[in-house]
């Protein structure tokens, strides 16, 4: 009886190993880029870049996303070459909020094969697009799973020069997701994002450039370079403008100052530009924030002007103003509409 619990226990270990190891599936090492699994989480991908990205699919749902600044009436080519014999890669291309699918997923030479997606930029839409790269799910899956990735402008060189650089602002801080484009008198043109840290390459035709960099929240800025070479652009800090509230009686005056909640990035001192005036009233602004107002005494309850702050480069976006006429005595307006009172 003994021996045969005994050999029964091997043979339910030996079968739960044999379960075990089926449904197992290896995962291998993960590459330099990750985590890149979302569009959020998007690497940036130097174009024309000969050095490429090497990549791996190290888990069978392991997605790799790339984004890259777009020229407009541009042409591009997304590439995956030596693919290794475990994976059968995709490509597939997104609109510049990351969700919007353009090209539908490329998978035209199966496991191990290379990749190729075509796309032209359309007029009037320059901006960063995303690429995602798959794994498709029934295909077969092993140790062989890595790939090499590249993005290039088709026919516009062979042999590419070094531009870098670094984008700051005016505290000295590195701006990340800065858009920058190039181009020279003879049509030889190029585009990079910069990291976390500022930095960036391009990869372009030997040859002086017009650099324009764009970030949201500050000027854009044009600047020259050659390439090769290296040029750092410091970038200056739009103004933010709050909206204020003032009170007063009807007939009365009130006065203070609109800039005193308004900052600048770089620390530039501002001055205060009337948008749009007042309705109801007299309205004297000054430079430098302070203003004061006096209402006609008509039965209005509110009136408002609009501002924006400027730092001599650039303007905030405007500001409301709102003066409120003969404050609202809440408790009494409840009592009295119960007909307490």
């Amino acid at each position: 009886m003994r021996d045969s619990m005994t050999l029964r226990w091997q043979y339910a270990c030996l079968l739960f190993l044999l379960v075990s190891s089926l449904s197992l599936r290896p995962a291998f090492a993960q590459d330099a880029y990750e985590k890149d699994n979302t569009y959020l989480d998007a690497g940036v991908i130097v174009i024309n870049d000969l050095t490429f990205q090497k990549h791996d699919l190290h888990t069978a749902d392991d997605q790799d996303w790339i984004m890259f600044f777009a020229l407009e009436s541009t042409n591009y080519q997304v590439e995956i070459t030596n693919a290794g014999s475990g994976i059968d890669p995709f490509i597939e291309l997104y609109d510049t909020d990351g969700t919007s699918l353009l090209v539908s997923p490329i998978d035209v030479n199966g496991p191990g094969g290379d990749e190729t997606l075509l796309w032209h930029c359309p007029q009037g839409k320059e901006g960063i697009y995303f690429a995602r790269i798959g794994h498709v799910a029934s295909s077969p899956y092993g140790s062989e799973t890595g790939y090499r990735l590249e993005l290039i402008i088709p026919g516009l060189f062979s042999l590419p020069e070094y531009l870098t650089g670094t984008i700051r602002n005016g505290s000295a801080l590195p701006v990340a997701m800065a858009r920058i484009s190039v181009i020279t008198d003879t049509g030889a043109k190029g585009s990079g994002i910069s990291l976390p840290n500022g930095s960036f390459i391009l990869c372009l035709e030997p040859g002086n450039y017009s650099v324009t960099v764009q970030a949201n929240g500050y000027d854009a800025k044009t600047v020259s370079a050659s390439a090769p070479g290296n040029v750092n652009v410091i970038l200056n800090t739009w103004p933010v403008a709050r909206d204020d509230n003032f009170e007063t009686t009807r007939g009365g005056t009130v006065s203070g100052n609109v800039l005193a909640n308004d900052f600048d990035g770089d620390g530039n001192s501002l001055t205060a530009v009337l948008n749009s005036n007042v309705r109801h009233g007299v309205l004297n602004l000054g430079r430098d924030g302070s203003f004061s107002y006096t209402h006609d005494g008509g039965n209005d309850t509110v009136d408002s002007f609009t501002y924006h702050a400027s730092d001599g480069r650039a303007g905030s976006a405007p500001a409301t103003v709102t003066i409120f006429l003969e404050k609202i005595n809440l408790p009494f307006l409840m009592l009295l509409l119960n007909g307490s009172l």
